[in-house]
């Protein structure tokens, strides 16, 4: 397959995580909120980063039909798991794409939004968090909305879906209603400034 002359050439390493642009590598989402100083990886120890890594792979597994069924499921993240097969069940999300590895040409960053798709027929952004709600979530949603770039920016819902170890979940909109994990618009003001700081 031929690239058309002038498209942006897109490169993504699942390990050690890293984006490149037309063969130059550029700052990752995650990077782009450390350098800001949003998120530190010092707050994450090792055992939390594992657990988060871990639901995120059942989750997507889940999704993509690997996992039928979850009473033959074995694995000590098997009750984030089940939180998230009950948010299926509930709101029955229509997703895009899953944790697809994207590049904005335009600010030059990268990044891999958890879930894409609707949301009772919304388009809408989705995050998967294991752990505590915090104020830098809405900016990191407002980042990857910014990043996909083929909608509007604040045309997507954005939210925030909380897994719990005891099979529940809660799924918050980034919209300012709950200033503990969102600002609503103001997360945008925040992106595209760190975008302008941080990301050429």
């Amino acid at each position: 397959m031929t690239v058309p002359q002038g498209t942006p050439v897109f490169r993504f390493n699942a390990d050690p995580h890293e984006y490149f642009l037309n063969g130059s590598r550029i700052k990752s989402v995650t990077q782009l909120l450390s350098e800001a100083g949003l998120v530190s990886e010092a707050f994450y120890d090792a055992q939390s980063a594992e657990r988060g890594h871990q639901v995120h792979q059942l989750c997507a597994e889940f999704d993509l039909g690997a996992i039928e069924d979850l009473t033959h499921c074995d694995s000590p993240v098997k009750g984030w798991l089940l939180g998230y097969a009950q948010f299926t069940r509930s709101v029955r999300p229509e997703w895009t794409a899953i944790e697809e590895a994207r590049a904005n040409a335009r600010y030059r960053f990268g990044g891999r939004p958890d879930r894409v798709g609707r949301l009772w027929g919304v388009e809408a952004i989705v995050d998967q968090k294991s752990g505590a709600k915090e104020p830098w979530h809405g900016v990191q949603t407002a980042l990857h909305d910014i990043l996909l770039d083929d909608l509007p920016v604040g045309v997507r819902k954005r939210y925030g879906l909380y897994l719990t170890r005891t099979g529940k979940f809660r799924l918050i909109p980034h919209d300012g209603s709950n200033p503990g994990c969102s600002q609503g618009r103001l997360d945008y003001d925040q992106a595209f400034e760190i975008l302008r700081r941080f990301a050429r």
